[in-house]
Order: C-alpha cells, then structure tokens, then sequence
C-alpha cells in the first residue's frame, strides 16, 4: 500500500504539469466530396488545440493526437474497435490579441499558440452521422468555476469534439482572439463563427464535457459518447460561466458584462446551425477565460430600473478604479439648466417631466485616459403596487385581488406565487387568481407586477391559512324577562347566521336584538366560503326577578359616611 501511494505521489506532479498546457479546444469537420466508394463520404476533422505559453514546467503542443470517430447509428467506433487515428500536428501560431483598455495597469500577458491537427477520413454514409472526439486528462488547476482537485481518482478532463450530420455540411468555425479581463470590471470576449454554407447561426452557454476515463495528456483512445459535463462550482452554472453579470449575444456569440473576482474560468459557447429554418448540427468551442488583477479608467452605466416612485434619480459609475480622476455628468433633461449637468462621481438629479432621457458619463474629460458612456433613463413616477385576499380557510380557494394603479401606461403583467412548499405549481401569472391551501399555516407569498412603461414592483406579504374562521360573541349574560339585549360578533368578515330565530328582530345581523322569555343558547355560524365557516355560542339566562339584600337600618351623622353592601 505504502509502495502505491508513493507511485501516485510522484506521479501527481507529472499529472499536473501535463494538464496545465491546454486551455482549450475546437473540432472542425469539411466535407470535400464523395468517397472513393459507392455511399461513401470524405471529410476533414481539424482539430485546434490552444495552450497557455506563459505556464511554466508544463508539456509543450502536443506532436500527435488520437481523435476517434464514433458510428452516430449504432454507438460503433469506426474503423473498428479501439482504433483511434493517430493524427500529427500539421502547424502551431501564436493567437490574435486583442487591443488593451487604454491607459491599463498591471496588464496581463496574454500568449497563447493554436495546434493544427488535420485528419483527411472517407466514411461510410448513414443516416445520423458521426462523432468525432479529442480527449484529454486534467484542465488547468485550480478554476474558479468548476470542479478540478487531482488525486488518485483523476482530475477533470476536458473532451474537444464535433458532430457530424448524416447530410454532407460543412460546421461553422469561431475566429480566434484573447482578450484582457480585469476582475469586475466590464468586458467583452468574441465568441463569434462564420460558416462557410452561409447557414444561420445562434448563440448560447452550453455545458463543457469532461474527459471521462482519460487519464494522460490525450494519446488514448477517446470514449464514445454521449460525454458528461464537467460539474460547476461557486454558484457558476454553464449558462452563467462567468457570473449572472456577463451574458452573450445569441445573434453575434460576443459575450459581455462585469467580470467576476480573478481566476481561470471555463467557457464552453455552441453555435447552433439552421438551413432554411431547419436544424442542421451545434458546434462548440470550450476555452479557459482568465480573469486578472489588471484596472483601466472607464465610464460604466449600468442599465437603471425606470423611475417609479419620484423624479429623483441617483447616477454612479460602475467603474470605481481610482484611476477615475475627474466626472462629468449630462442628464439629457435641458428643461432643467444649469442643474442638467454634474461634476459629482455620485450625483442626484431632479427631472422636469416624465419620458425617456439619454444621460451620458465622461471620466477624465479632457485627459488622456479618458472614457464616456451613455445610457438610457425613464421617468414614470405614480406607480401604486397592492393586493388583497378574501377567505382564508384551509381546503377553499383564496382569492387574491390586484389593487395595482398607474398613472402612466397600463398594469401588464402580474405574477404570483404563493408560498406553498408542498406544490411546485403554487405561481400565477393571472390578474386576480385564487389559490387553494392544503394544510394550515402561515404563508410568505408576493406579487411581482409591471406596467408598460417598465416599471415594476414586488409586493411581499404573509397569509394565515386557518383551519376555520376565527371570531368572537358576547359573553354568557343574565336578563330579566321584560328585558332587551343586544348580541355581538365580530373579529372577522363573512355572513353571519343567528339560531334559534326567537324573539330577534335580524338573525343575518352581526348585532341582533333578542328579547327571550327563557333561557336561550343563541349561536352565531360565521361562513366567509362553501365549507369555510365557524360557530360560537351565547348563553342568555332569564329570570322574572332578582333579590336584592339590605343592611339593616342605621343612624348616621349629617357628615358620616356609610357602607351599603
């Protein structure tokens, strides 16, 4: 055992150093005619490889790859099984880089080569197609977004590969550039194909595969798919790999945004392919985005919220490097002079009027590293969000009411959602729904509602579900028969109903006149619902007379005083 553990330890650095190298990959297929065959096809698979060449201590470009191809009709590996080719590097160049932010500090060094491996196939046609795979053991170490401690299990590993439709196409192709991301500052990352069909492509995050059971640098034979994703971590997802404040372009692939906290991130973009409006194949590049302590001057506006609730609006740069020296504001609201402009990094501005302004953002006005930015604000004050809720009795619908009002535009969406734990479906997207409670208790529940001038608000509250209504009556009491008495109920809504009807002047009123003769338990049934109701009792006791004791007669002083009990 302790012989093994050694074996393992020394090969742990070896392992690391051979993952730390690539930092991505593509897979490219190109039909180039039929086959020498009758029913055959060829075709190109290129292969780009992308390696970091800042790391230190890790392998060069590979010389060779083993790339699989894989029968998409019946899962067999073609030629046969366990029969990779084994593919040669045909060139290696250095990756575009993009220009810098001016007047950057600690800028990155960013200098990356892209491996060529290029592989001429005849395959058999069919109907599906094929898959053709690269894999290699072990991704950089450590990424911020997704899961990659080695140990004697393996590491996360990375799988390159490219689906080949049963119809001869060609696949789009992403042009190749790297870019500088300083951490939380905005950026922009080009993730954009051309394709040579003149196909129309869309855009979106999709899950980076693992390696499966890979463990070397990637002379082995790949493992047929479908491939797992890699498991993301940090509250990163493959649709958010670089946080919930980047996002990309469906119709362009640039992905934008604020970058997340420095770290190496892993981004997987597919291209989606439409011939016609008809489904023709996805296409993915997976890249290793790093994030670094880099800060340039810079204008950010971040999209504001309409204004809703008044005509003062607070305005901020995103951008808080203190490279920022100087600030000039415009509001675009020309109606209010003087007051239209600021030189505050953080101002406050009161509009003249309702309506769309365009305000616009100049940092180091006049400098060198000077930046500006525009944005777009809406003022639309007098939006007034609310609702009620009717009966709240356990097993009967509880109705909820909009009460929303808008001084501008029109109350057009509305969305519910009433804090059932035991019910998947406890949301709504009606005006005024209603809801039916299972079990009793109490309720977070919330109104999101909108209008058409963007405004929008979330109204959250609490709801006691009760097992039936809950209310109050008079006391038990004592009268004489030539009395009259007037009964109470109170403490909820709803109709009530008094029984028996016996010397009461209105059995539907919250507070009848009764004038019984004997004895009577009136009882008061509240009923805010079919089903939803509650009874409570009221105990008239009548007698014809009362006694009344004296004590005996006594003489007393003009000024004395005495106790009558």
């Amino acid at each position: 055992m302790k012989k093994i553990l050694l074996i393992w330890m020394l090969f742990l650095p070896t392992l690391s150093c051979l993952a730390s190298h690539i930092v991505g990959g593509e897979m490219i297929y190109q039909y180039v005619g039929p086959g020498p065959t009758a029913n055959t096809s060829n075709y190109i698979i290129t292969l780009k490889l992308f390696r970091d060449q800042n790391c230190t201590n890790c392998a060069q470009m590979p010389t060779d790859v083993f790339i699989g191809i894989f029968n998409n009709d019946n899962g067999n590996q073609f030629p046969g099984p366990s029969q990779p080719y084994d593919v040669l590097k045909s060139s290696e160049y250095a990756v575009p880089v993009d220009a810098f932010p001016p007047c950057i500090t600690n800028p990155p060094l960013l200098n990356y080569h892209v491996g060529v491996f290029v592989l001429n196939v005849t395959l058999p046609d069919n109907a599906k197609g094929y898959t053709a795979a690269y894999q290699t053991c072990c991704r950089v170490n450590p990424l911020a977004n997704v899961f990659n401690i080695i140990s004697a299990v393996g590491a996360t590993g990375a799988t390159y590969s490219c689906n080949i439709p049963g119809t001869h196409d060609n696949s789009p192709q992403f042009t190749s550039s790297v870019d500088a991301i300083c951490r939380h500052r905005h950026f922009t990352l080009k993730f954009g194909a051309t394709d040579p069909d003149g196909d129309s492509l869309v855009y979106a995050f999709a899950p980076a595969y693992n390696s499966g059971g890979i463990s070397n640098a990637g002379n082995a034979n790949p493992s047929q798919p479908p491939y797992r994703p890699v498991a993301y971590i940090n509250g990163f997802t493959f649709s958010a790999p670089l946080g919930n404040q980047a996002s990309i372009d469906p119709n362009t692939g640039i992905i934008s945004g604020i970058a997340p906290d420095v770290g190496k991130y892993v981004v997987c973009v597919a291209v989606t392919a439409y011939r016609n409006g008809v489904f023709v194949s996805e296409h993915r590049k997976d890249f290793i985005v790093n994030v670094t302590d880099c800060d340039f001057a810079g204008a950010q506006l971040v999209p504001q919220p309409v204004s809703c609730d008044g005509f003062n609006v607070s305005f901020s740069n995103s951008n808080n490097s203190p490279l920022n020296q100087t600030y000039y504001w415009n509001f675009g609201d020309p109606a209010s002079g003087s007051l239209d402009t600021s030189t505050l990094p953080s101002p406050v501005h009161v509009y003249t009027d309702t309506g769309s302004f365009v305000y616009k953002l100049v940092v180091n006005r006049g400098q060198q590293c000077s930046d500006s930015a525009t944005q777009i604000q809406k003022v639309y004050p007098g939006f007034f969000a609310g609702f009620t809720s009717s009966a709240n009795c356990v097993n009967n619908p509880v109705l909820f009411t909009d009460t929303t009002k808008t001084r501008y535009g029109l109350v057009n969406s509305w969305l519910w959602n009433f804090g059932d734990p035991t019910n998947k479906g406890d949301t709504s997207r009606l005006q005024n729904p209603s809801y039916t409670y299972s079990t009793p208790g109490t309720y977070p529940i919330s109104l999101t509602v909108t209008n058409s001038k963007g405004c929008q608000k979330v109204i959250p509250d609490t709801i006691n579900i009760l097992s039936k209504p809950q209310f109050h009556v008079t006391n038990d009491t004592l009268i004489c028969s030539v009395d009259t008495l007037q009964l109470q109920a109170w403490g909820a809504t709803g109709t009530i109903s008094w029984t028996p009807n016996y010397n009461m002047n209105n059995p539907s009123s919250f507070s009848p006149l009764v004038s019984p003769k004997v004895t009577t338990t009136y009882t008061a049934t509240l009923t805010q619902a079919p089903g939803c109701f509650a009874s409570m009792p009221v105990l008239v006791n009548v007698v014809n007379n009362v006694s009344l004791s004296m004590p005996p007669d006594s003489t007393i002083c003009q000024t004395d005083s005495v106790l009558v009990l």
